[in-house]
């Protein structure tokens, strides 16, 4: 009948834009993918995932855009299909699975919510914190870069995201002594980390980390004292592995949140704004902070930071630090 026509019609349209791989594949492929690290098969398994969805997304198109009646028959309920996938979405994103599995999932979630007309990217963002405890800063970041991901790098207004033009988002968790995160101390280029859920990493196109920013928390976390002595080996005599944001702050101790710093700066006028920090926490306060090193050409060791803070939203507190003893430029 026409009716029915027109249902399969609306199914295939559905199945076009929500179904690229099935829940079971999805899950599939998760389980496959714990312990790829020591077998050194990651990168096979997250391209046979990737080329596993193009083609289906291939055979939908060529099936449901000619005959939805077919359509219908061969991809069934589309509506409860789409909630099996987005459940299947949702324990990859907190699973023990490559960066890059991760990422090509939170752009399948956003493209599941877009295309039912659910998502801006504030709904996603809301998503993110309720789910999976994604402050509201990050997870707007998060939001929007995912988001642009499907849309071509544009967010809804049509004009590029900023600051995650090309780049990929990686949802990560900071490690611990004996377990640090493999992924967090071989930074990839043009990435943005997520990691632990409150935290933002930037690197550039040189692997160097160029951005960290986050909500600070008074929990202390595990020094990587070999990735702090390799970061301060990198730059000049006298230098050390600085953290951008502190242990003592739940900064992760991988190489990610290291960068060679002169030793005097690091024990004196980095050391003076942290107390800052600090004293805050310890008051009660919340504490934003948004760290960015500056290189010049293709050095790994910065040569200043621009540290912008704010306490309890009060007025923002810019600072522009040289990386030299005493910190003044």
């Amino acid at each position: 009948s026409s009716n029915s026509a027109v249902a399969g019609a609306q199914a295939g349209k559905n199945a076009v834009e929500n179904n690229y791989l099935s829940a079971t594949q999805i899950d599939d492929f998760a389980a496959r993918a714990k312990g790829c690290e020591a077998r050194s098969d990651c990168k096979q398994i997250v391209k046979e995932m990737e080329d596993l969805s193009l083609k289906q997304h291939q055979e939908l198109i060529a099936v449901c855009s000619t005959n939805p009646v077919a359509c219908k028959e061969k991809y069934g309920d589309i509506p409860a299909n789409g909630m099996l996938v987005r459940e299947a979405i949702d324990r990859v994103l907190g699973d023990d699975v490559p960066s890059k599995m991760k990422n090509d999932m939170s752009s399948l979630l956003a493209q599941q919510m877009e295309a039912e007309g659910v998502v801006s990217s504030t709904d996603f963002a809301q998503r993110l914190q309720n789910i999976y405890g994604i402050d509201k800063q990050q997870a707007e970041l998060l939001a929007a870069a995912a988001l642009g991901a499907v849309t071509g790098g544009m967010s809804k207004s049509g004009k590029p995201v900023s600051g995650t033009e090309g780049k990929n988002i990686v949802i990560v968790d900071s490690g611990k002594k004996g377990a640090w995160n493999k992924a967090m101390n071989k930074p990839e280029p043009n990435t943005v980390y997520q990691v632990d859920g409150n935290k933002t990493f930037q690197t550039d196109a040189q692997n160097r980390t160029s951005l960290a920013e986050g909500t600070l928390s008074w929990s202390k976390n595990d020094r990587n004292t070999y990735q702090q002595c390799k970061a301060g080996k990198c730059g000049s005599t006298g230098d050390e592995g600085g953290h951008l944001i502190a242990s003592i702050f739940n900064g992760p101790g991988e190489k990610l949140n290291l960068v060679p710093m002169d030793g005097n700066l690091n024990k004196s006028g980095w050391k003076q704004m942290e107390n800052t920090w600090a004293n805050a926490l310890k008051d009660g306060k919340q504490v934003n902070v948004k760290i960015e090193p500056v290189y010049s050409g293709s050095n790994k060791r910065p040569d200043s930071f621009s540290v912008t803070y704010s306490i309890d939203g009060g007025r923002p507190v810019i600072k522009d630090i040289s990386n030299t003893p005493g910190g003044v430029k």
